[in-house]
Parts: structure tokens; C-alpha cells; sequence
């Protein structure tokens, strides 16, 4: 959690404000596809050795700073790093922001971004589809265990899962800086908004046929889901100083671990209980809690729109 907070907020506050979008959507989607990669290894090759598993992480993760650093040294790297430096729709204002904000204490600075007008709907993000996806990472097993799914299908709802969440990422974060800058805030309304559509969609489809949908609708809820998260950060980037935006995210973080919670809770079912009604009523109450999501984002869009 700590390296994927530190690698998102780092990726987004050192580029262009144009590339934000696509700089969170791409830290992101490494670790979606990361996941699903090393859940299929161990499935593979390691089951019932863990370790042989933390040995193969070890060699992986060595590799992996070995790549990084080679990158970031390499005359590739060094001209991105310059051409960031040199690039003034953005680093500008974060160093006036940050100019401002040099003398301000922990507390103040807390204060100041809870009372900021963006902070009650990116808490509610966070705190709904956020949370819920945290916790249906931990149940949707079990979830298809009480369904009878078989275990071939099992595997591929999970390697879906992770590429789905990639794709979302990738999709809708790139799509957010497409919009002018002047339209920016709106692009990354309408994307938002898209995201809990479809979010809403793999609710919509558990509650009409719960076994033959639960695939095809955590691998939308995963789209949408890869989608907020990575939208996420660019609307820090545009709301809050760049000096906070590590603090406001780990913020932002402390709400999953309430809501994590409660969903992880509400969501174990009777000792024998078989079939859909297991997680009918979880999945009824998560998807009451997005509508009300979806409904803010469209007000919030239709606002937005007319002003522009």
C-alpha cells in the first residue's frame, strides 16, 4: 500500500498536468496486471510452497529496482525527467502552491483539505466503490465457491479481474486528458461518471442472474473500479496543493480502512448457506450505495457542463 501510494502520487505530481490521467492510469495499471500476473504463477508453480513463492518475489522484486533504476539513468530517462522540468503547464503553479502552503503545520494542512468543497465527494468514492472492490477482492472466492462455479471458471474470473481493472485504468484515465484544458475538470467528470455506470452495470447483472452473470459483472465492476481509482489522483492534482496531495491521498485511504471494514464484515455469510441468496442482500445494499454515487456524478456533470 505504502509503494503504490508513493509511486501514484510521486507519477502525478512530476508530470505535465495534461498527463496526469495517463501517468496514474499507468502506475496503476502496472499493479492491476501485476497482481494477476503473480496470482497465476503461484497458481501454477507455487501452490502449497509459499517458500518457493517469497523467494521467487525476492528475485522478482530485485529485478524489478534493477529495470527502475537502469531506466531512470539511462539517456531516456533523463531527457523525460528534463522535458518535465522544462515544462511550465503545471510546475508553475504546484511551485506557488507549495510556496504558500511551506509554512503551514500537519494540522492546518489536514484541516484545510478536509474543508475543501472536493473532499465529500472523493471521501463518498472512496468510501462506496472503493471499499467495496477492497472487500470483494477478499470474498468474491467464496462467493463462487457457495455458487458452485467450477474451478476453471474460478481462474478465469480472476485473471479477468485483474485485466479488467487494467483496461478501466488505462481507458478512462487516458481519456481524461484528452479534454482541453480549459474542459478538463468536465473530462474527468464524464469519465468518472462512466466509471460508476458500469460500476452499477455488474450490479444490475448480479441482481438479475447472480451464477450465470457473477464473471461478466465483477469484470465490469473491475472496469469501473480501475477507472475511478485511477481518476482519482488527476482530481487531487487539480483540487488540492501539490505539497498535500500525498497527505490527502493517505487521507482518502484512512476512509477505505472504516468502510473496508464494514463491507468485509457484512459480507460473510451463514455457516452452510448455498446459492445466491448468500450475497444477494450485500450486493443489494453496495449497489443502492453506487446509485446514490451515480446520481451525485451526473448532478455534478450536468453543473459543470452548463458552465462551460
Amino acid at each position: 500500500t505504502i509503494l503504490n501510494s508513493v509511486g501514484v502520487v510521486g507519477a502525478v505530481r512530476a508530470v505535465p498536468a495534461r498527463h496526469v490521467g495517463k501517468a496514474s492510469a499507468g502506475v496503476l495499471c502496472c499493479a492491476a496486471l501485476g497482481m494477476s500476473v503473480h496470482s497465476v504463477v503461484y497458481a501454477r508453480w507455487f501452490e502449497g510452497n509459499p517458500f518457493g513463492y517469497l523467494l521467487y518475489q525476492i528475485a522478482y522484486t530485485v529485478l524489478s529496482g534493477v529495470l527502475g533504476y537502469a531506466v531512470f539513468r539511462s539517456s531516456v530517462g533523463r531527457r523525460a525527467f528534463a522535458a518535465d522540468a522544462a515544462s511550465t503547464d503545471g510546475g508553475a503553479a504546484a511551485a506557488a502552491s507549495e510556496k504558500g502552503h511551506q509554512g503551514d503545520g500537519l494540522l492546518a494542512r489536514v484541516r484545510a483539505a478536509m474543508l475543501n468543497p472536493e473532499m465529500p465527494w472523493l471521501a463518498t468514492l472512496f468510501l462506496v466503490p472503493v471499499s467495496y472492490s477492497f472487500a470483494l477482492l477478499g470474498v468474491w472466492s467464496t462467493c463462487a465457491e457457495r455458487l458452485a462455479l467450477p474451478i476453471p471458471d474460478r481462474t478465469a474470473l480472476a485473471l479477468g479481474l485483474g485485466v479488467s481493472s487494467a483496461l478501466g485504468r488505462l481507458v478512462l484515465g487516458g481519456l481524461a486528458d484528452v479534454f482541453p484544458a480549459r474542459r478538463r475538470r468536465l473530462g474527468w467528470e464524464l469519465c468518472c461518471a462512466a466509471g460508476l455506470a458500469v460500476f452499477q452495470l455488474g450490479f444490475m447483472l448480479l441482481e438479475w442472474d447472480q451464477r450465470r452473470f457473477l464473471s461478466l459483472a465483477l469484470w465490469a465492476q473491475g472496469l469501473g473500479y480501475g477507472g475511478i481509482l485511477a481518476l482519482a489522483p488527476a482530481a487531487l492534482r487539480v483540487s488540492f496543493p501539490a505539497k498535500d496531495l500525498g497527505m490527502v491521498y493517505g487521507l482518502l485511504y484512512q476512509f477505505v480502512a472504516i468502510a473496508f471494514t464494514v463491507f468485509n464484515r457484512t459480507a460473510v455469510p451463514s455457516a452452510g448457506c448455498v446459492g445466491p441468496l448468500c450475497f444477494q442482500g450485500w450486493f443489494r445494499a453496495a449497489g443502492l450505495l453506487n446509485m446514490l454515487c451515480v446520481v451525485w456524478s451526473a448532478r455534478r456533470v450536468f453543473r459543470l457542463a452548463r458552465q462551460s
